[in-house]
């Protein structure tokens, strides 16, 4: 089996497991870790893309560790996630 072919399947598989664990939780948390999840994949896509080093396996590591991001960068996924987080918990308190 060849590399591109591992990566698929090793994809997929992520995939198939992430699924069956937001659909075992209960809607409002899983859409809520769904959003934030999704929110900080998108700044870390950031992060390596933008990274001049380009060091390979070892940059989505580096870059995985939010500490090593800008303010800016960190704010950028801090203030969605919490709003977020507080949308869901209002909806939550709304509807008791």
């Amino acid at each position: 089996m060849n590399k591109n072919l591992k990566d698929i399947l090793a994809h997929s598989i992520a995939s198939l497991a992430m699924m069956i664990v937001l659909l075992l939780l209960p809607h409002l948390i899983a859409v809520t870790i769904a959003v934030v999840a999704s929110w900080y994949m998108w700044e870390l896509g950031q992060r390596v893309a933008m990274d001049q080093e380009r060091r390979g396996a070892e940059c989505m590591l580096y870059w995985f560790d939010i500490r090593n991001w800008s303010n800016q960068a960190r704010l950028e996924f801090l203030v969605p996630s919490i709003v977020a987080i507080v949308a869901v918990n209002i909806y939550v308190i709304i509807t008791l």
